[in-house]
């Protein structure tokens, strides 16, 4: 369980723990009847366990849209406010979904490390522990929370075949291409290659998927025109600064040094959470090593 179920429960349990301890004082201070006491401690436990979490099931449709609708409209802070003051819900609601809107809140805000561990918490409760959005939230945050291996275990129970996810198509893509393992670079390439993009509506990650091929395979030349290819928009927010990370990539395969220092130094200006601050800092650790590349 994680830190953020345990806490869920908790504050359920909190209830049935207080009514005990007060029926424990009354029974004692007033000899109150043994019946009385049955039934006192008994009635908060069916309140707590069984008619809140479905008043809090029924309420949580209504819950989600406004919280969705807010993201929908760019405004992740509002989202966040709302998902704050739904304390009842946050306390008896549906755990799975409870869990898995609040990875959605905190990936929204780019809080990476936060939705992660909300998704885990969603696919240690949710039965059989391999919904597909669940799994593709996670990895999505496990992936900008530099945590690869997560990442990796979750896009590897996603069947690619039978789903249309690019972009956690690219996330798998990026992590087997950046591997040192030829067999797993090649098998980035095959993934790629069988993914059945959209070139209306995802190009742009198609494109970026590509150029980290590319730049894996050792053609930078190719790699920096599939970039070139990206237009403004293309991309959804949480990969805009990927590009910026490849071409610094593509400098260092170059032999450009002080090239790829500066796009790095660039990358870890912008602070917070996200794959760019995780790759800055892997091309940062390059740098100190002479003669290793991209």
């Amino acid at each position: 369980m994680t830190r953020g179920g345990s806490i869920l429960l908790h504050r359920r349990n909190l209830v049935a723990a207080a009514a005990l301890v007060l029926l424990l004082v009354l029974r004692w201070k007033y000899s109150l009847p043994a019946w009385a006491f049955a039934l006192f401690f008994v009635a908060p436990l069916v309140v707590v366990y069984a008619l809140f979490p479905l008043v809090a099931a029924r309420l949580f449709p209504a819950f989600e849209r406004r919280v969705r609708t807010l993201q929908l409209k760019g405004d992740a802070a509002g989202a966040l406010a709302c998902w704050r003051r739904g304390f009842f819900l946050r306390a008896f609601g549906p755990v799975v979904k409870m869990a898995a809107l609040r990875g959605q809140v905190m990936a929204a805000l780019g809080r990476w490390g936060e939705a992660r561990r909300a998704y885990a918490e969603a696919l240690a409760l949710s039965p059989g522990g391999s919904v597909v959005g669940l799994l593709a939230g996670h990895a999505e945050a496990s992936f900008h929370a530099g945590e690869d291996e997560e990442a990796l275990a979750s896009l590897r129970r996603i069947a690619f075949k039978e789903t249309h996810l690019p972009v956690a198509a690219y996330h798998l893509v990026h992590l087997l291409a950046g591997d040192d393992d030829e067999k797993l670079r090649r098998a980035g390439r095959k993934l790629y290659e069988g993914v059945p993009w959209d070139a209306a509506r995802e190009g742009g990650v198609r494109r970026l998927a590509l150029a980290r091929l590319l730049v894996a395979e050792g053609e930078p030349g190719r790699a920096e025109e599939t970039l070139g290819g990206i237009g403004e928009g293309d991309l959804p927010s949480s990969l805009r600064r990927l590009p910026d990370a490849l071409r610094a990539r593509i400098a260092l395969l170059r032999g450009d040094r002080a090239g790829c220092a500066e796009a790095v130094k660039a990358l870890a200006k912008d602070g917070g959470e996200g794959r760019h601050v995780v790759e800055a800092a892997d091309l940062a650790a390059r740098l100190a090593a002479p003669g290793k590349k991209g």
